[in-house]
């Protein structure tokens, strides 16, 4: 009959199992075919048919979000977007929901430690939570956790690390490329400016200073005959690496 659909040949391949009917091929799971009786000559009406096909694709989209949930916490909006093959996404959404494997607020409890942790700043933290679809008020919710000690923790326990790694080079150069990492690990600029305004940089840049004054010298020799001409393009090149302008003065 026209409404009815009939199970010509089910063949198990791996975890699979791959269902013959009057009406085509489909590829089920073993849940499905116990949990509505599906075997060889088997009558199903269109209707009941259409469910078991519905039950099909809600467990291929529970299997895969579990999956994907096995590597790392997941928001709601990632879930969404990642199982965006499915129209019925929204029933293992919220089923994940119910079952606490998705939770936004808990997630955002949990980046916020890790940014804290990690040391990236608040504006780390609310950026990247935008970014992966939670909601602003839950962000901000979080945001004001994260204390001004905080932050100045943070930067001093970076701005020591950085320093440290950093002490031949230029202290102009250390403080914009400082400055540049602080903000792009997302700290407040008032924070930043104020800790690098009373921070003790110790100049340690005069040998790297000298060889790059020599080695820079003799290819402008090579070059230009006029002592003039070469001073002018030597002094614009060495404070272009953030050199102190006293310091330079002192090799010519």
């Amino acid at each position: 009959m026209k409404n009815e659909i009939t199970i010509v040949s089910i063949e198990k391949k791996k975890t699979k199992y791959v269902v013959t009917t009057n009406d085509g091929e489909y590829d089920f799971d073993e849940d499905t075919i116990i949990r509505f009786y599906v075997f060889k000559d088997k009558v199903f009406s269109k209707d009941e048919f259409s469910n078991i096909l519905e039950s099909v694709n809600v467990n291929k989209a529970m299997n895969k979000a579990i999956n994907y949930l096995s590597f790392k916490s997941r928001t709601i909006n990632e879930m969404d977007k990642y199982l965006y093959e499915f129209e019925n996404r929204s029933l293992v959404i919220d089923k994940l929901i119910e079952l606490g494997y998705l939770n936004d607020e808990s997630y955002s409890k949990s980046y916020l430690d890790y940014c804290i942790r990690n040391k990236k700043g608040p504006l780390f933290f609310e950026n990247k939570l935008l970014e992966k679809g939670i909601d602003k008020e839950l962000i901000s919710k979080y945001k004001v956790m994260y204390t001004d000690d905080n932050q100045i923790n943070s930067i001093k326990m970076i701005t020591d690390s950085f320093v440290l790694k950093n002490n031949t080079k230029p202290v102009n150069k250390i403080k914009t490329s400082l400055i540049n990492k602080l903000i792009r690990d997302g700290f407040e600029k008032e924070f930043i400016y104020n800790f690098i305004s009373r921070f003790e940089f110790i100049d340690n840049s005069m040998d790297s200073l000298k060889r790059d004054y020599e080695k820079k010298l003799l290819q402008l020799k090579n070059r230009y005959d006029d002592e003039y001409e070469i001073k002018k393009r030597l002094t614009a090149y060495l404070i272009n690496k953030g050199y102190d302008y006293s310091n330079i003065k002192n090799l010519f």
